[in-house]
């Protein structure tokens, strides 16, 4: 069995992540695990992270782009993780102790509620959430989600007006339903 095809049991799963979030934590604004870790899933197939990065100050030129990527970059060269995919929005990683790999999800305090939304899952939830209600979802006809932002759709405009919605409380609220812990999704 290869390690992307290793199911982790929960107990190992939530200590894994929590020693990664401790390391990481310090470099970030927000930091949440998600994914089946968060739903309290009995096996878990990878570890799945959302964060908001700490700014680094402009002037350190030459540096990696946030402090976060400073902490990733450590962590690569101590072994503890190696690199599978490096984007704007996220960062995908073995981590050899697991073994499992590691999702990172990046966003910032606008996206933070969304993407801990789609990122906690499961994919059926996340469907839901983001299908119009004549569809059979949640979503009001007059709202979308967009680059993880709930937008409300203004007729015969380009493009929608983002909605604040700071935390997921926020979002559920929006959409007119009652909030459900990540275990219940």
């Amino acid at each position: 069995m290869s390690a992307t095809e290793t199911r982790l049991a929960l107990i190992h799963a939530q200590s894994l992540s929590a020693a990664l979030i401790r390391e990481l934590a310090p470099a970030c604004v927000r930091i949440c695990v998600a994914g089946s870790i968060r739903r309290r899933q009995p096996t878990i197939g990878d570890i799945e992270i959302v964060a908001i990065p700490a700014e680094r100050p402009r002037l350190l030129i030459g540096r990696p782009a946030t402090p976060l990527d400073e902490v990733l970059i450590g962590l690569e060269g101590a072994g503890r993780l190696e690199r599978l995919h490096w984007g704007p929005k996220g960062r995908r990683f073995f981590v050899p102790d697991g073994p499992c790999n590691l999702d990172l999800h990046l966003c910032t305090p606008e996206t933070w509620a969304c993407c801990l939304l789609i990122r906690t899952g499961p994919a059926a939830f996340g469907h839901r959430l983001v299908t119009p209600r004549r569809l059979g979802g949640w979503m009001p006809d007059r709202l979308r989600m967009q680059d993880l932002r709930l937008v409300s759709q203004i007729p015969g405009a380009l493009a929608g007006v983002p909605l604040a919605t700071p935390e997921e409380e926020d979002v559920f609220g929006v959409l007119g339903i009652d909030y459900l812990q990540p275990w219940e999704r």
